[in-house]
């Protein structure tokens, strides 16, 4: 047994409740059963086994996927079992199916054991991670009695979508308790003491409930809130509470244990005060069950409301200003945090200053930071022209909190914050899909390699405007352009990309399109519902692609020449360890190449530039090009290295940057359409812009 199983068996022996202790028990039990076949608790380490029904050629990216647990450890109906491992794929390689095999007893002499074998069909969330809820039917077939437990054994198996086979990781032991409902255990709340609105209070109890299908945890709170300087009875200066219903987080999902509560205002109020209080932890199972914890008490002083600080940086329209502090609402019906603001605006430009007082409202982050969004539509967004005009904003700023017909305003301070010039944000994310469609090429192992060269060429593309792409959401935006890359056109027409934005966007009024996903709008006029880059869909410039694609008529020997090495079936897939030490390429100059090392690095390079300038190409749509003052999507004309040209006029050698073709650009005409409505203080880059006309 790891140690890592004999430390947590012994933890949870030591807890409180009687079932933490039972569960050590199962453990012990179960790592009995299965002995040296690799059961580790609940985070069995193994590579698939690879076992073949069918030749056919090797599938490297098999080879990396890793089982490692199955968690929560007590289910119920409803509950979503979580499996957690690494090379998780989606359907673009193939089909994924948890096996279950094993013992099933019932509790209390319930009657004999029964051996399961059960295959349940996995939703894949990531790579890492992958679902099965187990609805009441399913709950019956791994749990034939409503009560009892299972001791077997797991095994991911993959169906390839290209080759038939099925791989299938080693064995993993896996100990489950199912339990047709929980009886939650309270162990403590927090220490009592002084905290401020919307701060975190620490519960801990055992066997919560975890949400979704199975039902939710709650705290079920009574008693009296006094404000300060107010006096017993609580009827008649205070505020009764009976029986209000406070959710709880739970921390520790994978044993069921510990979570915390939020001091909000639908508990005290939005003035100081101190709350006097019994409680108890609160079962809301699916089917209406309730099941309670025993009771404790609690008792809580409320501070007030106050601000530190305003983050001096500041934003740009759709970007956040962040002002520090504690005690701010805003996650609850009728809450709002606002700040008095009298001061002015100075502008970057020149000019004289703006006389500034008015109320800002801020959006609720936390308790502890309240953020505000500089917008159009608000009376600091209707005196600076937020697209074109940058400066500083300066003052004093007063808080307020508000909930109902209740408020509370406390000390002013002074600061200041930053007007920055208008930016277009743009979040690339690289789904599951997109990964596992790597695999086509061969490139499956260069997942990390190819996103930096889709997204060095993005950057490159928009250089000199007021654009910045990151491969997380912005944390510090609200606004901001989502962009998928995927893998299949869901669509079933092959294209390689597609904005699926509503409508032309001249002057980029929106800032948040999304180029992916299914849009409504654009299928109810008629055009594909899907939209994103699609990566599969680029191998129809193989003059030989696989099933389901077809051969377009700008296909390419060049194309077959830089990936066949490399592509299954003609080739060797890249493995990881050909990646150590390899520096990306900065042109194509001796593409296609002679050893194994340059094929690779040329193949990265390629592949990075046709999603690259794909996904800029989609974008610029979503932007408004091309001709934004009419109703063409694309340049008029075909020219040569011009981004914005119609898809059959962009052949493989000027996307890939190959045997003299390339590098795309902005034509003249896009280019100051795009610093018109996202401007910097930039040069142009491009010396020689092509016309677009």
């Amino acid at each position: 047994m790891s140690s890592r199983v004999q430390t947590k068996i012994m933890n949870m022996s030591k807890a409180s409740g009687p079932h933490r202790a039972w569960a050590a028990m199962t453990l012990v039990v179960a790592a009995g059963l299965v002995g040296l076949a690799g059961f580790t608790g609940l985070a069995g380490l193994a590579g698939l086994s690879g076992c073949a029904t069918g030749d056919g050629p090797r599938e490297t990216w098999a080879e990396e996927i890793h089982l490692h647990s199955l968690e929560p450890i007590t289910v119920l109906p409803g509950t979503t079992l979580v499996v957690r491992g690494e090379g998780f794929v989606s359907e673009v390689l193939g089909t994924s199916r948890l096996k279950l095999t094993g013992t099933f007893t019932p509790d209390g002499g319930g009657g004999p054991s029964q051996d399961m074998d059960l295959g349940l069909l996995v939703d894949v969330i990531s790579a890492e991670e992958l679902h099965v809820t187990l609805s009441p039917d399913l709950y019956v077939r791994l749990c034939p009695q409503a009560s009892g437990d299972f001791l077997g054994e797991a095994v991911l198996e993959v169906a390839s979508l290209a080759s038939g086979t099925i791989h299938a990781t080693p064995a993993v032991g896996v100990g489950l308790m199912c339990r047709p409902t929980l009886e939650p255990y309270l162990v403590s709340v927090g220490y009592g003491g002084s905290y401020h609105l919307n701060a975190v209070i620490t519960v801990l109890a055992d066997d919560l409930l975890l949400g979704g299908e199975e039902g939710a945890t709650f705290l079920r709170v009574s008693g009296c809130y006094l404000r300060d300087a107010a006096f017993e009875p609580c009827d008649q200066n205070g505020t009764t509470v009976s029986g209000l219903d406070v959710p709880l987080t739970v921390v520790d999902e994978a044993a069921r244990r510990d979570g915390f509560m939020v001091l909000t205002p639908d508990l005290v109020s939005v003035h100081p005060g101190t709350l006097e209080s019994t409680l108890q932890v609160v079962n809301k199972h699916a089917d209406g069950t309730e099941t309670t914890s025993a009771e404790t008490v609690l008792t809580v002083t409320v501070l007030p409301l106050v601000l530190d600080s305003v983050e001096e940086d500041g934003a740009s329209l759709g970007g956040y200003v962040d002002f520090e502090g504690a005690g701010f609402v805003g996650g609850g019906d009728g809450e709002t945090t606002e700040l008095d603001l009298v001061g002015t605006f100075t502008p970057d430009e020149g000019g004289p200053s703006r006389d500034l007082d008015f109320t800002l409202i801020a959006s609720f982050d936390s308790g502890i930071r309240a953020r505000y969004v500089l917008n159009e539509q608000d009376s600091l967004g209707q005196l600076v022209d937020l697209r074109s005009e940058s400066g500083t904003v300066s003052g004093t700023f007063t808080p307020r909190i508000v909930k109902g017909a209740e408020t509370y305003t406390s000390a002013s301070i002074t600061g200041s914050f930053r007007i920055e010039p208008v930016r277009q944000m743009v979040y690339v994310n690289f789904t599951q899909g997109y990964r596992d469609a790597l695999e086509l090429f061969g490139m499956w192992a260069a997942d990390e390699q190819v996103r930096a060269q889709i997204m060095a060429k993005a950057r490159w593309l928009y250089r000199g405007l007021g654009v910045e792409f990151s491969d997380s959401p912005p944390a510090d935006w609200v606004w901001y352009a989502q962009v998928d890359i995927t893998g299949i056109d869901p669509n079933g027409l092959g294209l390689m990309g597609y904005d699926n934005s509503p409508g032309k966007d001249v002057g980029n009024l929106r800032l948040y399109d999304r180029i992916g996903g299914v849009n409504a709008l654009t299928q109810e006029d008629g055009y594909p519902g899907y939209g994103g880059i699609f990566v599969e869909s680029f191998l129809a410039f193989s003059d030989h692609p696989p099933d389901g694609v077809s051969s377009i008529p700008s296909s390419s020997q060049v194309f077959d020449d830089i990936f066949d090495p490399l592509r299954p079936g003609y080739g060797k897939p890249v493995e990881s360890d050909e990646l150590a030490g390899l520096s990306l390429l900065t042109n194509g100059n001796g593409c296609p190449a002679g050893n194994r090392s340059e094929r690779i690095l040329c193949a990265i390079f390629v592949l990075g530039n046709v999603l690259g300038t794909t996904m800029a190409h989609e974008l610029g749509h979503s932007l408004g090009l091309s001709d934004p003052g009419g109703d063409l999507f694309h340049n008029p004309s075909d020219g040569p290295n011009r981004l914005m040209d119609a898809g059959s006029n962009r052949p493989f050698l000027e996307r890939s940057e190959l045997n003299g073709g390339g590098p795309e650009v902005f034509c003249q005409q896009n280019y100051e359409y795009l610093l018109s409505i996202l401007p910097t203080n930039e040069p142009d880059p491009v010396s020689g812009r092509p016309n677009c006309y």
